[in-house]
């Protein structure tokens, strides 16, 4: 099993849809994503967890070298930089809930 954390800006101007992304992959597909939002929105999603019902990804995330890069700016990060902003948007969900 092949994993990789990325962290992906998606260069557009759509409020509908997150400006950073943050991956947790297995073999190329999502297990676990991060959606965070240009006004500060923050949704996650993962194989067991999915409160904003969003899904994850039905495809697998594609090869560096099909990636439109006038679009989509990929780099590869620490698992602990995925870990960290993983349990930080768990838990601003909690607090949001109180």
């Amino acid at each position: 099993m092949t994993q990789r954390f990325t962290k992906t800006y998606w260069l557009h101007s759509l409020n509908s849809e997150p400006s950073l992304l943050l991956a947790d992959e297995n073999n190329g597909w999502s297990v676990r994503l991060i959606e965070i939002f240009s006004d500060g929105r923050l949704q996650y999603v993962s194989e067991t967890e999915d409160p904003f019902n969003r899904g994850l990804p039905d495809q697998p995330a594609p090869r560096d070298d099909d990636i439109d890069e006038n679009e989509f700016v990929v780099f590869e990060i620490q698992p602990s930089e995925f870990e960290d902003a993983w349990t930080t948007a768990r838990a601003r969900l909690n607090q949001d809930a109180h």
